[in-house]
């Protein structure tokens, strides 16, 4: 890990992401992001697995959408989708190895993730409303 700031990250992932034509990815950074201890490519390998989940969970049209903010002493990004929802009794299953939803699945992607959020001495948390959405939500300390 070395000291550095999301935001290239996170602006590197949205220039290269192709989201479907439905899904618009949206991002709202904070003014200057504290700087934190993280490896970029991991990082990178978190986020755009969960855009890619946000954007899955989208039937026909709708929005992904990714924040930065301070809480405590955690810097917080957040991705958010307007799509079905993940069901209450799924949620605490979300991040077992090989456990998936998609006919496609490997059920690798969030506990890799949650991970990837353990060995940067953070978290990966989860809120979602079945046809409200869902947000994923990673602490990094500062």
């Amino acid at each position: 890990l070395k000291r550095g700031r999301v935001d290239s990250v996170i602006q590197e992932l949205v220039e290269s992401s192709k989201p479907p034509a439905s899904v618009k990815l949206e991002v709202s950074l904070m003014p200057a992001s504290p700087e934190v201890w993280l490896d970029d490519g991991l990082l990178r390998q978190v986020l755009d697995n969960l855009v890619r989940n946000g954007a899955e969970a989208i039937e026909g049209s709708g929005t992904v959408r990714i924040e930065t903010d301070v809480v405590d002493r955690f810097l917080i990004i957040r991705v958010k989708d307007t799509g079905r929802g993940i069901p209450t009794e799924v949620q605490s299953k979300l991040f077992e190895p090989f456990f998936t939803t998609k006919p496609q699945g490997t059920g690798l992607g969030l506990a890799t993730s949650q991970q990837i959020l353990f060995e940067h001495n953070g978290h990966l948390l989860v809120e979602s409303e079945p046809g409200k959405g869902t947000t994923f939500t990673a602490l990094l300390p500062l």
